[in-house]
């Protein structure tokens, strides 16, 4: 007799409808396996755990309207967007996050990521969009593929030597460009961040120069982005950037209704700079 937790006359019943070594290799571990789906369907929502365990600082919350005492503390009092998103985000302190709750924040949203201080062992903050009952957050603009270089927003300008950076879990639309490092920026990783109808989701410039090509970019790492309906690039990698790592990340230009430039591309790698290089880039599982 196999002793389980379905009670005595119900594991009889088993047995006798099913064989003891077909039970205990087959329709068990079934049973366990579906106990652990609806276990996990019924969790509470939360970001990548691996991230989240290399910031060591507080979270700040914030939702598109915020609640309770809006300081932001804790989700029952969530920050409003509407306050300022560049000044939320102004409050992170080294090691800290922002997490964004569900929701869809105010348009045109423009975030610009200082250099902290000139020490590259800060401890990382991170940018968390976290699924609190409706979904990833996100964020709108007004990109026309048809006017592609005056229209749109760009979400986040990340300034040169700033680094040590998380952004996470975000839905950008109709931004002209979701993500711009401006060079010499080091260690930041862009994880599950999907781009819809942009001209350039993700640019980044190493910042090397003739006199000094091996100062650019690096440790750069994407993973889980997915960019569609795009006019010129999905990524765009120029300028001595090294050691950047781009892993399940699919790109899609969206045919002819986006071809308003010549050229859609994937990805772009090249150099303006005599003597510069990008070094070191790896695709992984991309398409």
């Amino acid at each position: 007799m196999i002793s389980t937790t379905f009670g005595k006359a119900e594991s009889t019943y088993l047995m006798y409808v099913f064989p003891p070594r077909l039970f205990v290799n087959y329709l068990w571990p079934c049973l366990v396996s579906l106990g652990l789906c609806l276990a996990a369907a019924n969790a509470a929502p939360q970001h990548n755990p691996t991230i989240e365990s290399t910031l060591s600082g507080p979270s700040l919350y914030a939702t598109p309207e915020g609640s309770g005492g809006r300081h932001g503390g804790d989700w029952d009092n969530a920050m409003s967007a509407q306050d300022g998103f560049q000044a939320l985000w102004d409050q992170v302190p080294e090691g800290g996050r922002l997490s964004l709750g569900s929701g869809t924040y105010p348009e045109s949203v423009s975030l610009r990521i200082r250099r902290t201080r000139d020490d590259v062992a800060v401890p990382r903050r991170g940018l968390v969009g976290i699924d609190t009952g409706g979904g990833l957050p996100v964020f709108t603009s007004d990109f026309d593929p048809r006017n592609p270089e005056k229209s749109g927003a760009v979400f986040c300008e990340i300034t040169p030597g700033s680094g040590q950076l998380t952004i996470q879990g975000l839905r950008l639309e109709g931004y002209r460009m979701g993500i711009m490092m401006r060079g010499q920026n080091h260690d930041v990783h862009v994880i599950d961040v999907d781009v819809t109808g942009t001209r350039d989701a993700f640019f980044v410039d190493g910042g090397a120069t003739t006199q000094a090509p091996n100062a650019g970019s690096r440790g750069l790492y994407f993973r889980g982005c997915d960019v569609n309906n795009y006019t010129k690039r999905a990524i765009r990698i120029r300028n001595g950037v090294q050691n950047a790592t781009i892993q399940d990340c699919h790109a899609d230009a969206g045919g002819p209704a986006w071809t308003t430039e010549r050229f859609a591309m994937g990805c772009h790698l090249y150099s303006d700079k005599e003597g510069v290089v990008n070094r070191n880039i790896t695709f992984l599982d991309c398409t």
